[in-house]
């Protein structure tokens, strides 16, 4: 991975030779690649970032060295690499810190990734083998990130658990629950502003619009394409 120029942003990657960063950076942090979506065991695939192994199944080339960055020469940034405890399952000497340039995300910060995606680029349904399936994550994650993750996953259980107890609830009644239901809405909209999280949804409705758009002119265009009732017919007469 090469990049340039970026400020406060989040690399969540796989580099078997460790990412390279030139110019100006400022406030970014890097992160194990730990993603899904439909088809993208066929794209790693292609790009060779998996390959065949025995049994049929594919494996990663070498360690993730996601946390070796290399600051090149040439650009206005300042020079240096950095590493995360723990590496990245295989990789990673010390270099001299730049923490203005970029730095190794906190396992406590680090969530997964997720993709917008639900269909293959071709709009078939996601195949085991074919696509990625909902659980398939075909990189391993460092132990400390995957622990972090872990405990968010039974933080997030609990409370739905508790949740789920307090609504159905016999002493609960149905204004009850809808003032328990504004209280986890208010608290929710409020966690979004302060994390920046609002900006993701913001996003993800704007590419939604975008999908919408993008449907509604096809669904005319085949519209338009079709032949009016009879005209074929009279052609060939």
């Amino acid at each position: 991975m090469r990049t340039s120029n970026c400020l406060e942003s989040i690399f969540h990657t796989y580099s078997v030779q460790g990412p390279l960063l030139s110019g100006y950076n400022r406030a970014n942090h890097l992160a194990p690649f730990h993603t899904t979506y439909p088809g993208m065991l066929r794209h790693l695939q292609q790009a060779r970032l998996l390959v065949p192994a025995a049994a049929g199944q594919c494996v990663a080339p070498g360690p993730n060295r996601w946390n070796e960055l290399t600051m090149l020469e040439g650009g206005a940034g300042k020079h240096a690499g950095t590493s995360a405890a723990g590496g990245g399952g295989g990789g990673g000497g010390e270099k001299a810190h730049n923490i203005e340039a970029a730095t190794p995300l906190a396992p406590a910060h680090f969530r997964a990734m997720v993709i917008p995606v639900t269909t293959t680029p071709e709009g078939a349904p996601p195949t085991p083998g074919g696509g990625a399936a909902a659980d398939v994550y075909p990189f391993v994650l460092p132990a400390e990130y995957a622990a972090a993750l872990a405990e968010k996953e039974a933080t997030v259980s609990r409370l739905q658990a508790v949740l789920k107890s307090k609504m159905t609830e016999k002493k609960l009644d149905a204004g009850g629950r809808a003032s328990l239901e504004r209280a986890v809405e208010a608290h929710f909209k409020e966690w979004l502003v302060s994390s920046g999280n609002v900006r993701q949804v913001l996003d993800l409705a704007t590419l939604q619009q975008q999908q919408e758009t993008q449907q509604q002119a096809a669904a005319r265009r085949q519209t338009q394409q079709q032949p009016e009732g009879g005209q074929g017919a009279g052609a060939r007469q």
